[in-house]
């Protein structure tokens, strides 16, 4: 619970600040969060917007610089880099009217007109024909118009050459429109009106004010079936704007958003076995108990009276017993000191090396009082301040 808790929290932020940040005057994302998080992870709108065409085959792909937008009388609308010495074309057919716009940046272009296909064929570069009132002063940067002279039956070549001066490329910016207004319409499919099969159910969908607009809502949305009709044989949509044209997919987001969190937390929670971290960190083990033999007796201070000395007795040799000498115990070193020397001491176990040994020493058996590694461990622990002059000598004075 604690990893998917967090997990959650993670995805859910993320989320948070993509929608934030596709919150722009340019975006599609303009309904809240969720058509900004189905719009960020996969293929968005693709809506196109224009005039309802007259009877218009449709047959288009979207070609064009990233982001534009194109009316659906436009015929080209393209940006490419051309090369000193190489020659860009655009097929123009069908159309009697083209309006056409072309700007270079960088070096010049050398030639830009409208040819037709035959004569584009036989071209070289000092003798060709060309449409009448399609050629661009020559050399050219910016070129725009309109020639109303082709024929729908013949196939024309909108032609730009850059001579190979040794200038270096330009970027060519392309712009064609058609300006064609009797183009014809497709023949109906049989046992259908030419006039239903022109309108379609569109009157009852469109009004005056609405824009039009074909395409595809992407992968996290779907149609609006109140904005869309047919028409010509081809879907279109009629509304204010495309945002009415599609409603976020929710069983497309809610699958995104799950599997995410599904996967950011097995991620983690693969992390974290093999770290071996959080609730996968081995348990400590038990402490290990070392038996050791039992110290000489009396080894703590006793702060009861101490009781009347005992009667010296002498060994069947005549000779005095030898006192046991005083061991000195971890727990009744810690005993003895106050809590200031106590933590004082703790300090100096990992600054001096001298009492850093003697602690490790007492830690595993007791250490005899009189011993001169005792002595010396308690004048240095008097040389540190952890214990003064009076309370070190009655350290060493201490009674089993």
């Amino acid at each position: 619970m604690y990893l998917a808790r967090h997990a959650f929290l993670v995805v859910l932020s993320s989320f948070l600040i993509l929608a934030e940040a596709r919150q722009n005057p340019t975006s599609h994302a303009h309904g809240g969060l969720i058509p900004a998080l189905a719009e960020s992870f996969g293929h968005g709108r693709n809506l196109v917007a224009g005039h309802l065409p007259l009877g218009r085959n449709i047959d288009d792909d979207l070609p064009g610089k990233p982001g534009s937008r194109r009316l659906l009388a436009s015929l080209y609308d393209t940006s490419f880099t051309l090369s000193g010495g190489s020659t860009r074309t655009f097929t123009i057919s069908g159309e009697t009217c083209v309006n056409f716009k072309v700007t270079a940046y960088g070096d010049v272009l050398d030639t830009v007109n409208i040819m037709t296909n035959s004569n584009y064929q036989t071209w070289g570069a000092n003798s060709y024909f060309y449409v009448t009132g399609s050629e661009c002063s020559s050399p050219t940067r910016s070129c725009e118009k309109t020639v109303n002279s082709l024929s729908s039956y013949e196939t024309y070549k909108l032609v730009i050459y850059q001579d190979n001066d040794g200038s270096g490329s330009a970027t060519v910016d392309v712009e064609i429109d058609s300006c064609d207004s009797s183009t014809l319409i497709p023949p109906p499919p049989p046992s259908t009106s030419n006039y239903d099969w022109l309108l379609g159910d569109c009157p009852g969908v469109c009004s005056y004010n609405d824009n039009l607009y074909y395409g595809d809502c992407g992968a996290f949305s779907q149609k609006n079936d109140k904005h869309w009709c047919t028409t010509s044989g081809s879907e279109f949509c009629c509304a204010p704007s495309d945002d009415d044209c599609c409603d976020t997919d929710g069983g497309a987001v809610a699958g995104l958003v799950i599997g995410l969190i599904v996967g950011l937390t097995g991620c983690i929670t693969a992390c974290a076995w093999c770290c071996k971290c959080c609730c996968f960190r081995p348990k400590p083990e038990g402490p290990v108990v070392v038996q050791m033999a039992a110290p000489l007796p009396a080894t703590a201070i006793n702060i009861s009276p101490a009781p009347a000395a005992p009667v010296t007795t002498s060994k069947p040799d005549g000779s005095t017993p030898v006192k046991p000498e005083v061991q000195l115990v971890e727990a009744t070193l810690m005993q003895f000191f106050t809590r200031a020397e106590r933590m004082n001491y703790k300090a100096a176990t990992s600054s001096d090396p001298i009492i850093q040994d003697f602690a490790e020493m007492i830690a595993l058996r007791p250490q005899p009082l009189k011993a001169a590694d005792t002595i010396e461990a308690i004048d240095r622990l008097r040389e540190l301040k952890v214990l003064s002059a009076g309370r070190a000598t009655e350290l060493k004075n201490m009674e089993a």
